[in-house]
């Protein structure tokens, strides 16, 4: 038998009355329906004043996130990149998601120049409010390492072979070479990610719409994008988030093409390659749609004929969503006035029981996932849908056509289901083609990592489960091995075809396993749990570093920089003494690492320091007694 320990909102009106007699209790009305697979374009702008006034329920706990970068095997395994200097044999590259399709982040390795924009917040900031900088430094030879010019802007960054731009308070391009502005944007929505795929820039910006006045939304000063531009899914009875997705021109700055979507801002993903942008979208079925198709088959288990015929004719009421759950709620109140207080008890457990198992059955109906696919030039490709809800963008990974696509099902405060995971593949008409359900059952996902035919699932509850799984069948996914260990993995990292690298926690420190997938059962080849409570791997992948020649990586962490060595197990073979590092890179045989205000140059091959800098003060000043004039003698 099943233990529910969660209550939901109308569950918790039947306990509070039996216990306490009549409740006052009015929940918040909850998300709006889940929806078709299909997107339309809204067909004027009354209509998409309409579609986003109608989520306004959905609009105060709102929590947008930004996490979309990941990484893939391919080009993990080429993680360093030359570069036109004379003296830079190799430099390491940013830590992206598909080979040639460039991510921005806030160091960039140029070989000779290495470009940091620090998130650290000057004295002269907080008194002049005056924009922060990016520091810019020349890195060979190692021993003579500095901080020689600085960029008047700051933010996340793309390096072209000319320019370097930024992604920040506005978009920004400059001269990698003499550092002049060639060209500037505006921007007025939140950037919520960004890719460059040769001499393109693709930019995903969200905003919240005016209800009273949302058209022409405005993403950038030079884009005004008329409402019946944006699509919407064809189910849903509104959205609280506009997407937009502009094409810019890397060398002009101009926009090209922009496209637009409306949905949810919960819960949004964005995967890019060579060919495709994928925007997914969440919509959930609310509580009070999925109690009432309940009590319409199961109520009169609980209720009387009246108060069945009560709840009837309220449904038929044209009110809005919270008036129809307070009017149901007093129905609901009006007969367990009438029973006594064992018959409220009774009932009030058989009915969390009969509400638990009927979400349960239907979990993979209470959330699901929308896909939109537009091609490069911003066009509408494809739609499709998944039950549950994607953790990151890592959860997704296109294939020989495919997509594959891993969710959590059943993971809501609102009803009492209980969680599973699946993974999705579909074809290249966003069809689904193949499935496995029910990984890591009361578990959510944590991490995904794709690696050629296998995908590799990390759940997590109390403990954390490996997952293998076998996608050379695309129609047929199957579940190889699994692995129980202490903590979890965030992040996972192919070290190569036979070990995957895991990054995450153990009893609130850092811990870096490396899994051995050389077999069906995957096995722990190796495990240090660090003496540091924070990576910044767990925010961003970018903060990853990987160096194949020296079969090392680093790991920035709050109390110092680790340098492990997974030759054969994990060895750590140098500890960088600097708290809050951000970032590492290499050139040639030298490390760089990076704090908000200080950098350190270390010798890969002796492991020694070589060189340390501070580039930036401390974030505060004495205070000064004021100057005062002498006084005027007259």
């Amino acid at each position: 038998m099943k233990n529910y320990f969660a209550i939901s909102a109308f569950t918790a009106l039947l306990v509070a009355t039996a216990l306490l007699g009549i409740s006052n209790l009015v929940t918040s009305p909850g998300p709006e329906p889940a929806g078709e697979t299909s997107v339309q374009k809204f067909e004027s702008e009354q209509a998409f004043r309409q579609f986003v006034s109608g989520s306004s329920g959905v609009r105060e706990s709102f929590q947008g996130r930004t996490r979309d970068f990941s990484t893939n095997f391919e080009s993990s395994l080429d993680g360093s990149s030359g570069s036109s200097g004379s003296d830079v044999e190799r430099s390491s590259d940013t830590n992206i998601q598909v080979s040639g399709v460039n991510e921005p982040d806030i160091l960039k390795n140029g070989g000779e120049k290495i470009f940091y924009s620090s998130e650290h917040t000057d004295y002269s900031y907080y008194r002049t409010g005056s924009q922060r900088n990016t520091s810019v430094f020349n890195t060979l030879p190692a021993e003579n390492f500095s901080e020689t010019d600085e960029l008047p802007d700051n933010g996340d960054m793309f390096l072209t072979e000319n320019s370097v731009i930024f992604i920040g308070d506005s978009m920004a391009s400059y001269d990698r070479e003499n550092y002049d502005k060639n060209w500037d944007l505006g921007l007025n929505a939140s950037v919520e990610s960004a890719r460059r795929i040769n001499d393109s820039i693709y930019l995903v910006t969200r905003e919240r719409p005016s209800e009273s006045d949302p058209c022409p939304v405005r993403p950038l000063d030079s884009v005004s994008m008329p409402c019946t531009d944006f699509y919407r899914p064809t189910g849903a009875e509104g959205g609280d988030t506009a997407y937009t997705v502009s094409k810019i021109d890397v060398e002009s700055g101009d926009v090209e093409k922009t496209t637009g979507f409306v949905g949810s801002g919960d819960n949004t993903v964005v995967y890019v390659s060579h060919d495709s942008i994928y925007l997914t979208y969440l919509e959930r079925k609310s509580e009070m749609e999925v109690w009432l198709n309940f009590l319409e088959q199961r109520g009169d288990e609980f209720f009387d004929q009246e108060t069945m015929e009560r709840i009837e004719e309220i449904q038929s009421y044209d009110i809005s969503d919270r008036a129809l759950e307070t009017e149901v709620q007093k129905a609901v109140r009006n007969y367990m006035e009438g029973l006594s207080g064992d018959e409220r008890t009774e009932m009030r457990e058989n009915f969390q029981y009969a509400w638990g198992n009927y979400t349960d059955e239907r979990k993979r109906q209470l959330s699901t996932t929308g896909i939109a696919e537009f091609n490069t030039d911003l066009e509408l490709e494809n739609e499709g849908q998944v039950p549950g809800e994607v953790n990151d963008q890592f959860s997704i990974s296109e294939k020989d056509g495919d997509l594959r696509i891993a969710t959590t099902v059943g993971n809501s405060w609102e009803f009492e289901a209980e969680s599973a995971n699946d993974l999705y593949v579909l074809d290249g008409q966003l069809d689904r083609k193949g499935e496995i359900q029910g990984l890591g059952l009361t578990e959510e996902i944590y991490s995904v990592r794709y690696v050629n035919d296998k995908a590799y699932v990390v759940t997590f509850r109390r403990i954390d489960p490996f997952h293998t799984i076998d996608l050379s069948d695309p129609s047929n996914p199957e579940l190889e091995g699994e692995l129980k260990l202490p903590g979890y993995s965030s992040y996972l990292h192919p070290l190569s075809d036979e070990r995957i690298l895991g990054i995450g926690e153990e009893d609130g420190t850092v811990k870096a396993v490396i899994f051995d997938v050389s077999t069906e059962e995957p096995e722990i080849e190796s495990s240090k749990v660090l003496d540091d409570w924070y990576s910044e791997i767990a925010d961003s992948h970018h903060a990853f570093t990987i160096d194949r020649k020296h079969e090392v990586f680093f790991l920035p962490g709050s109390e110092g920089g680790h340098v492990f060595d997974y030759s054969e197990g994990l060895e750590q073979v140098k500890e960088v003494n600097m708290t809050d590092v951000k970032r590492a890179a290499y050139v040639n045989d030298n490390l760089y690492v990076f704090s908000d205000t200080n950098a350190t140059v270390i010798d890969q091959n002796s492991w020694e320091t070589v060189k340390e800098i501070r580039f930036h003060e401390p974030s505060y000043r004495p205070i000064e007694p004021p100057v005062i004039d002498p006084p005027v003698v007259r």
